[in-house]
């Protein structure tokens, strides 16, 4: 199976790559209202900042700050609503045909580029064939990956075929198409021609771009006119900047606001991320097999004290790989919650018992006694990590539990893994878009990302099923199914997802509400007294 998803052991960054198809004429999408007339407008200007960039293109752009600039330009195909389910934008409708593996897209009439020209298929096909010639590092590149060919069916009417059915298709068509005449001329690396609520203005090399509120546009009219992104170097730069008030608005992890004085004065506005935290379990080992005496282990976790104490309340609690925050969860997933006596009851349950001599409970198996005494990788760079690995095994020592915190650099971390040099581990996952955990659990990835070698006959065809189905409404039975599935045989504890957050100026007010797929999502509402 291939899979269009990127991950991240978190100390290293990566990311998303892209990743629900639906039967012919089932639960196809409409539109809602674009272009929409504000009641006032503001004639001051909001700064922003991004990573200096060669080009404005974003079939072509390979940072992820760029692309949150150009989000403020350019309409997706197909957006994601804040739950991260695909919703309509440029496209309107949409429906799987030849059993999952041809996409019918339908684009809205009156779509409107910053010319005045429409929106048409000519342009997505178009688009479609610029990533697949785009560099290796292109932030949509991987929406291309698994489409064969695009043909145009009308005007505004399109097909999408892919090289096999898969769940996640549709993602393919969350990129942000340009237009095909302005792509094909000479110098549109610098500018832009969009189609989003503010247009290009002007660039300076190396240090702002300008946007202004676009005439001709059939996204949502801003209130405020300007909109001014200086360019930065680095994130400490865009912190560093956002502290000293020369822009008004930063996009980041909140546990990285600490190491700065931001001021009492800014308003921070959280949301999920796709950061995820567990402890993963090597199934070669005999012990840790055992279901039981991972469940033993989940209700060591003191959770709570961990997002409070750890994470500073800047994180959700997780039951499974499958945030809280996406449509695909399913809230009636049995919990682990902290219990330190349900934890001895299930060590006890599989025979290990706390001796005369010693509190590490053990059993006698044979001619051989078995200690609960294991390793618990770390990567010591990850402070988070450490001190939740700390927390557990005080939890874990309480219960009978001898746990020894092996805290190596990032690399070796990474080799120990690969190799199965651990018994248990901290870890983390960049989930895509479209969080299928098949490179998680699947056994055909044992050896590569599967790093517990977990091995279910029942997991793996729970995960092919959910791979090639289309329709919606079986794509979030078969997600509730594998959820309940991890919940009860646990190959990892999910601990939790770390949030991110906008932060503002005080002089920024409006309807202020960051999508974790786009932090800018509601620019076009938002107010300043800047002037």
């Amino acid at each position: 199976m291939k899979k269009i998803i990127l991950f991240l052991l978190l100390a290293s960054l990566t990311l998303s790559g892209c990743g629900g198809k639906e039967k012919e004429n089932e639960e196809s999408v409409i539109t809602g209202t674009a272009g929409e007339m504000v009641d006032e407008i503001d004639t001051g200007e909001i700064v922003l900042s991004m990573r200096t960039t060669s080009t404005l293109n974003p079939l072509l752009n390979e940072d992820a700050s760029v692309d949150s600039i150009l989000r403020i330009m350019y309409m997706p195909v197909i957006d994601l609503d804040e739950t991260g389910k695909p919703s309509p934008s440029i496209a309107e409708s949409w429906y799987y045909s030849e059993e999952g593996t041809v996409l019918n897209v339908k684009i809205k009439e009156g779509i409107l580029w910053h010319d005045g020209s429409e929106v048409t298929a000519d342009d997505i096909i178009y688009s479609v064939g610029v990533l697949k010639e785009a560099g290796e590092n292109a932030v949509y590149k991987e929406c291309v990956e698994n489409i064969t060919e695009c043909i145009k069916n009308g005007k505004y009417s399109l097909e999408v075929h892919f090289d096999e059915a898969y769940s996640g298709n549709v993602y393919s068509m969350c990129f942000l198409p340009v237009n095909r005449n302005w792509g094909m001329r000479a110098g549109s690396k610098v500018g832009a021609l969009g189609n989003g609520s503010y247009a290009f203005e002007s660039y300076t090399p190396a240090k702002e771009i300008v946007l202004k509120a676009a005439e001709k546009t059939s996204a949502q009219k801003p209130y405020t006119q300007t909109v001014r992104v200086k360019m930065t170097t680095d994130s400490d730069t865009d912190i560093y900047s956002f502290s000293q008030r020369l822009t008004d608005c930063i996009n980041v992890k909140e546990s990285e606001m600490g190491r700065f004085d931001i001021g009492a004065d800014a308003n921070k506005y959280s949301y999920v991320s796709n950061y995820y935290d567990f402890i993963g379990f090597n199934f070669g080992n005999s012990i840790l097999s055992e279901r039981n005496i991972r469940k033993a282990i989940a209700y060591a976790v003191p959770l709570e004290s961990i997002i409070d104490g750890v994470y500073l309340s800047n994180a959700v609690a997780a039951s499974t790989p499958i945030s809280p925050a996406s449509y695909l969860y399913d809230d009636t997933v049995k919990t682990y919650d902290y219990s330190l006596e349900a934890s001895k009851d299930y060590f006890e349950a599989s025979g290990f018992s706390v001796g005369a001599e010693s509190d590490i409970r053990a059993r006698h198996e044979e001619d051989e006694v078995q200690t609960l005494s294991f390793r618990l990788l770390v990567n010591e760079e990850s402070e988070e990590r450490k001190q939740a690995a700390r927390k557990i095994a005080e939890e874990l020592k309480a219960a009978g539990c001898e746990i020894t915190i092996e805290k190596v650099p990032f690399d070796e971390y990474v080799k120990k893994l690969e190799k199965g040099d651990f018994d248990m581990f901290m870890g983390g996952w960049e989930m895509s878009v479209m969080p299928y955990p098949g490179f998680m659990f699947d056994s055909a990835h044992i050896g590569k990302t599967n790093y517990i070698s977990y091995n279910s006959e029942k997991m793996d065809s729970l995960l092919a099923e959910t791979y090639t189905e289309v329709a919606n409404s079986a794509i979030l039975e078969n997600y509730s199914a594998i959820q309940h599935e991890i919940a009860e045989e646990l190959p990892y504890v999910s601990l939790v997802y770390r949030k991110s957050a906008i932060f503002t100026d005080e002089m920024i007010s409006g309807d202020i509400m960051p999508y974790k797929d786009n932090c800018y999502k509601t620019i076009a509402q938002w107010k300043t007294e800047r002037r």
